[in-house]
């Protein structure tokens, strides 16, 4: 057997893992005697449901640390395993005696997640309530006037100076019902308020215009009126703008910002509850959870907006500007890969060749074109233009090319199909961007796409490590460029596997420098010297009289 056929032997029965890649969860052996209760009395899990009033969206107390226990109802529900099964079932009282005997078996179960510092854990809520924090995102970032996802809150200084002359918290017995009247008094606001309400009101618009916004179009549904109350009750209250502190060392427990925490509450659920706001998806059930609301607003502002404030304060906006680019280019990307993997299911081509269309890593991104414009040149206003992409095989472009020329064909004869997507310039294309050299990593859903996805020269300067990863689908997508042409590519295009490689792949496997069984096999026991948390290898420095002598070639710069 040659070197590239065991090297395909071998790889398909490994499961490979990019170098940059990371170990999978590992899974914790908890005993069956490990106790479940810590203290004696009430539940834990009853008493944050006492806290939280009606809420009972999320079981425990979000805000305050969190303890597992057995619940009463849990307790009715029967014995509990092992042992503790003839001792009568698990109770509270059962827990405070002692802990559970069981007859020492062990369980596996994963470890449990750990809970985030400020509030709780979004995936936690319900579809709903998903939903409705959306919509109270928004309207913070309405509040703070931050109109899109590039701009971070100021320095809060100056306004803690002013809240400090203006409100005394030690007046106030419960702060949360104190702003919640001062709300009620402000539906009819001041002037200065609903002035306030309508530079606010002219901003949404513009940027709604401008860049297309979908912060600014959520926050236009609601009404001039509403925002005019609620600056109404921030000037009241000693508050000149809507600005949490989230770069000073108070934290979120500091009066002035618990001010900003029941103002965003209270106004946002007198938004719901006055203008419905049924554009913004809010339940009016969510609307009136107020121990839930608080507890997002604490992970959004300080976690989220405090992040990112961060980032904007240490490297200016130019770089949440390029994130925000790179993402949307990573959109466009995959929606092109879709439509592309559909065509060519529809065409029937071979599968080496699907594979490589079903990575989006595998597709050229694109620019925004900075002269939209048609010229005499171009009959079509182009509004994108595709980057370079250099490690891709030339007769893969070939393929993308003519699935596009029928996609935009079928589209022509069906003009009322809906949204079309916006042309791409490509006879001319860009210089490569960031995402134009990303490699087509593997992960779950995606598999790796064949070998000739790179091209020979490409592929054979990669190190080591990599054409191990990559060479773990040697199957071959395209045969020698002479047979790409109009009047071949119909006898290959569906052709089998077997049949594709007896006739075509192996001349295309013999350009490519697969890595042997040996560098393989040392390969994999590097990985697993990672996987375990040995010292890697060391490093063999001394001299040796098996080394090869350099090259006079490499001895002349």
């Amino acid at each position: 057997m040659s070197e590239p056929e065991a090297a395909n032997s071998n790889s398909k029965k490994r499961n490979y893992r990019h170098p940059g890649s990371s170990a999978p969860r590992k899974k914790v052996r908890r005993a069956a005697n490990t106790p479940t209760q810590t203290s004696a009395g009430p539940s834990a899990s009853s008493a944050s449901a006492t806290q939280s009033g009606t809420s009972g969206t999320t079981g425990r107390a979000p805000a305050g640390p969190s303890t597992t226990t057995t619940s009463g109802a849990a307790a009715a529900a029967g014995p509990s395993n092992g042992a503790a099964a003839a001792a009568g079932p698990s109770s509270g009282a059962a827990a405070a005696a002692g802990p559970s005997s069981g007859a020492g078996a062990a369980m596996e179960e994963e470890e449990p997640r750990r809970r985030r510092p400020n509030g709780i854990v979004p995936d936690e809520l319900t579809p709903i309530q998903q939903k409705g924090y959306d919509s109270f995102q928004k309207y913070i970032r309405g509040l703070c006037g931050l109109l899109d996802s590039k701009t971070g809150l100021p320095s809060a200084e100056e306004e803690l100076a002013f809240w400090d002359q203006r409100y005394d918290a030690d007046k106030v017995d419960n702060s949360f019902n104190f702003i919640r009247d001062v709300v009620e008094a402000c539906k009819a606001p001041a002037a200065a308020a609903t002035r306030r309400a309508d530079r606010l009101e002219q901003q949404i618009k513009g940027k709604e215009v401008q860049v297309k916004s979908r912060i600014a179009t959520a926050l236009s549904t609601i009404p001039q009126q509403h925002f005019a109350a609620a600056f109404e009750a921030m000037a009241r209250l000693g508050l000149r703008k809507f600005l949490p502190d989230v770069h000073g060392s108070a934290g979120p427990g500091s009066a002035y910002n618990q001010a900003h925490r029941h103002i965003a509450v209270s106004t946002f659920e007198a938004a719901a509850t006055r203008f419905g706001m049924s554009d913004l998806t809010v339940s009016l059930t969510f609307a009136r959870d107020f121990v839930l609301l608080g507890a997002l607003y604490d992970f959004f502002v300080f976690r989220t907006l405090a992040k990112k404030s961060r980032r904007v304060e240490l490297h200016g906006e130019m770089v949440l500007e390029n994130d925000a680019i790179l993402d949307a280019a990573r959109k466009r990307r995959a929606r092109l890969c879709e439509r592309r993997l559909q065509q060519a299911q529809l065409d029937k081509i071979r599968k080496p060749l699907k594979r490589m269309l079903a990575n989006p890593a595998c597709h050229s991104d694109d620019e925004l074109m900075e002269d939209a414009d048609r010229t005499p040149e171009d009959p079509v206003k182009y509004k994108w233009h595709v980057c370079h992409k250099p490690l891709r095989n030339p007769l893969f472009t070939d393929i993308v090319r003519v699935l596009d020329a029928r996609i935009q064909a079928k589209l022509d004869r069906v003009p009322n199909a809906g949204r079309k997507p916006d042309p791409r310039k490509v006879d001319t294309p860009r210089p490569p961007s960031k995402l134009s050299g990303i490699h087509p990593n593997v992960d779950n859903k995606i598999p790796l796409p064949p070998i000739d996805f790179f091209t020979p020269a490409y592929f054979n300067a990669l190190d080591v490590d990599e054409r191990v990863f990559f060479s773990g689908d040697t199957s071959v997508a395209f045969p020698d460029s002479r047979f790409c042409t109009l009047l071949e590519t119909p006898k290959w295009i569906q052709l089998n596997s077997k049949d594709f490689m007896k006739k075509y792949g192996e001349e295309i496997l013999a350009r490519y420098s697969i890595p042997t069984a040996e560098e393989i096999a040392a390969w994999e026991e590097e990985q697993e010297r990672k996987a375990a948390g040995e010292d890697p290898q060391p490093m063999d420095l001394d001299d040796t009289d098996d080394e090869d002598e350099p090259q006079p070639s490499n001895m002349e710069h």
